[in-house]
């Protein structure tokens, strides 16, 4: 149908008009070549009366998969749709009114703290696009306005002829919208842009196949087209917008996404921090079976092995022996504890970063801390050659590369232990 260019929220009213003259200078020169372009009728309810295929498409894009509806195509609509045989008449509502034209002025100066307080509905998307697009149009001529009644007594359906036109042209672009209006529940006429029930789409269909509001589109769109087909210079101006202001949204969106994921990291890293503190850990001394449930009459429930020497956050202490500890993240599974398999660290003094930082390591006597197996290779999986005991004296005769291993001597036993074991 009708041209026009709208969108919404970025940043505050005071930096969008310092940065107005800026975006004006430099948009000729990222003109495209799309000389072709439909007036579309833009709508602000989530509705729509027409499928709009202009500046405003992408915008309604979210909402046009299930709420747009042609008005000159009757066959989208319901069979069951009634339409209205009242014509309809300019608006003599002063309050309806004075609601729209205080729309229209809001949305030139990217005032969106003024929208949100008018607009039931509206997303932080739709504030973004509106503020975003302020830095290109200068004024919304606010010509004509015809209401139709809407679901209730308490609704219309507002139908707004409003050129807009650009900073630096003087030339009005022909537009028109269609605004949902109902009285909010404090008794104020509010725009309503959220999610419509059945009967409101219902009314809504109807009203768009009325005669008149048939008559005003066509009117509207061919004094659209007329401009486009004389000003091709307008026309690529309209696609050059259109182009830079959906960048400008998505570059916006996607640094609050990104912000929104680093905040979320955030938080659980501090949930995990805040777990590791309050929670007691089991270190393995040797390789345990892991179980899905607190039993070992069968074997059907091992999902694993814990790592010798590696740390398991203890979720609680249950029946028998057995501990519900968390295996891998987000798997919580159960090992039967005894002294001889795990070594108790107490809440608060689990360090993680402590945890994967190779000891430094010398060569020479030294102290195993924990009973501990002496491994024929360096890997938890390899046979093990024998046991340390806890204060055993053992000879180390090599650091191995990475700090993770010591090659030691221990009774006439000579393998590897991880250097985490040794004092």
């Amino acid at each position: 149908m009708n041209g026009s260019v709208r969108f919404c929220e970025g940043e505050n009213p005071e930096n969008m008009a310092k940065n107005k003259t800026t975006y004006r200078r430099g948009i000729l020169d990222v003109i495209m070549a799309h000389r072709k372009i439909i007036m579309p009728l833009i709508l602000i309810i989530g509705v729509a009366a027409t499928v709009l295929v202009s500046l405003y498409l992408n915008r309604r894009a979210e909402e046009a998969e299930t709420a747009a509806a042609n008005v000159n195509t009757a066959s989208t609509l319901s069979t069951e749709v009634t339409v209205p045989e009242t014509g309809m008449a300019q608006s003599t509502d002063e309050e309806i009114n004075a609601l729209i034209r205080q729309y229209y002025e809001a949305r030139a100066n990217g005032d969106v703290e003024t929208l949100s307080a008018i607009v039931e509905g509206m997303t932080e998307t739709n504030r973004l696009y509106h503020q975003e697009l302020s830095r290109f149009i200068e004024t919304y001529d606010v010509q004509e306005i015809y209401l139709l009644p809407g679901q209730d007594e308490n609704s219309f359906i507002a139908y707004v002829v409003e050129p807009f036109r650009f900073y630096d042209n003087e030339t009005p672009v022909p537009s028109m919208e269609s605004l949902y209006i109902r009285r909010s529940a404090d008794g104020a006429y509010r725009i309503y842009a959220g999610d419509l029930d059945a009967e409101i789409t219902a009314a809504i269909s109807a009203s768009n196949m009325t005669p008149d509001v048939i008559d005003l589109n066509n009117k509207v769109n061919a004094e659209f087209n007329a401009l486009m087909e004389n000003s091709p210079e307008l026309s690529e101006l309209l696609s050059a917008v259109h182009k830079s202001v959906n960048d400008a949204v998505a570059s916006v969106l996607a640094v609050e996404a990104n912000e929104t994921a680093q905040q979320e990291e955030a938080e659980r890293e501090a949930q995990r921090a805040e777990e590791i503190a309050n929670s007691e850990y089991l270190r393995a001394k040797g390789v345990i079976n892991v179980r899905s449930s607190a039993t070992i009459e069968n074997d059907a429930n091992i999902i694993g092995q814990t790592e010798e020497g590696k740390a398991y956050r203890r979720i609680s202490i249950e029946e028998g022996g057995w501990s519900r500890i968390e295996y891998e993240e987000g798997t919580e599974a159960f090992v039967m504890v005894t002294e001889e398999y795990f070594e108790l660290i107490p809440a608060g003094q689990y360090d993680p970063e402590e945890e994967n930082k190779p000891k430094e390591m010398t060569t020479g006597e030294h102290i195993m801390n924990t009973l501990c197996n002496i491994r024929e290779e360096m890997t938890t999986d390899s046979e093990s050659l024998g046991l340390t005991a806890a204060g055993a004296p053992v000879e180390v005769l090599e650091v191995m590369e990475g700090g993770e291993w010591c090659k030691i001597e221990y009774n006439g036993i000579t393998g590897y232990v991880m250097t985490q074991y040794i004092d």
